[in-house]
């Protein structure tokens, strides 16, 4: 998808919210692909995993983070209740009409789910209450690899900006009396962006993976196998791209 913006939110259960804003350096748009769509084993060096997608070419935008402690989030060790609400007000995503939009994405910690969840829109004057202002359409995901869930919600326009209410509930995923929001479930579709996986500094985990990289420039020969030439320079460096991903991969959860 070629986009504007993309948008992505951690909430932890402390109460901060870390925001991650994807936009272009300059002219252009934001290419990505949701990681439920794409095989995980195919990462470029410049490409980034964060949330539900992935950002190509990562280096041709600025990505700014923020964190915060809305008081509108509350956590209540008595009933093991996280209860939370935000907004986001003027996202600028350029008009639908001239095929521009952008994507919102949601995780919640790893091993919490939601209970109640509602995205309204903020200017809906028939009701006070955010839960029952104008809903905007969303999908609720759930990974079970790395027990992350996720909210996505697209953001398309006609007067060049969207604004979006998000609330709800949640509880851990280990909960037996709580009944959860209905999601779907899949593998290998959200990354999650920190409390829970196994991950370097950036800087670390690029020089480990140039210094592999570098090891590879020996590699002359192309051994020849029953008439097929192997180009072992070719291979070693497709393993250093999976090594990397590997860095930020689910799987290498920490339990």
């Amino acid at each position: 998808m070629f986009l504007d913006i993309v948008v992505v939110d951690f909430l932890s259960p402390d109460g901060v919210l870390t925001t991650y804003r994807v936009v272009p350096k300059q002219f252009g748009n934001v290419v990505i692909d949701r990681l439920r769509d794409v095989h995980l084993d195919r990462l470029n060096e410049a490409d980034v995993d964060l949330g539900g997608v992935r950002l190509y070419h990562s280096t041709d935008y600025d990505i700014y983070t923020a964190a915060s402690r809305p008081r509108t989030v509350q956590y209540d060790p008595a009933t093991g209740r996280l209860d939370f609400q935000f907004e986001h007000l003027g996202i600028p995503v350029g008009s639908f009409k001239h095929a521009h939009g952008g994507v919102y994405n949601l995780l919640l910690a790893p091993g919490w789910r939601a209970t109640s969840l509602y995205v309204s829109d903020p200017y809906d004057n028939s009701n006070a209450d955010p839960r029952q202002k104008k809903q905007f359409r969303h999908g609720v995901f759930w990974d079970p690899e790395c027990s992350t869930q996720m909210v996505e919600v697209l953001l398309q326009s006609g007067r060049g900006s969207f604004s979006l209410i998000i609330g709800g509930s949640a509880e851990p995923s280990s909960s037996t009396s709580a009944t959860f929001v209905a999601a779907m479930e899949q593998s290998q579709s959200i990354s999650a962006l920190m409390g829970g996986h196994l991950a370097l500094p950036p800087d670390a985990e690029r020089a480990l993976a140039d210094d592999l990289l570098a090891k590879t420039e020996w590699l002359e020969l192309k051994p020849n196998f029953f008439g097929i030439g192997l180009n072992l320079n070719a291979i070693v460096r497709d393993a250093v791209g999976f090594f990397r991903r590997r860095l930020r991969s689910p799987k290498q959860a920490v339990r």
